[in-house]
């Protein structure tokens, strides 16, 4: 039997991800909005991305 996989996906991002009460709920919204950046499924000028680069090193 395969192991079972689940996935964790939003429709709309959070205004303001800080507002959310649950660690884990930001940290899956972060690893969704870094998988669509790579995968091409989200857009941003240069500013946003480099913003978004430094945030995700960070």
């Amino acid at each position: 039997m395969e192991p079972i996989l689940f996935s964790f996906r939003v429709k709309f991002y959070p205004p303001d991800p800080l507002r959310l009460k649950e660690d884990i709920a930001r940290y899956q919204i972060y690893q969704q909005l870094k998988r669509d950046l790579l995968h091409g499924r989200l857009y941003c000028s240069p500013g946003e991305a480099a913003l978004l680069a430094a945030c995700i090193l960070h």
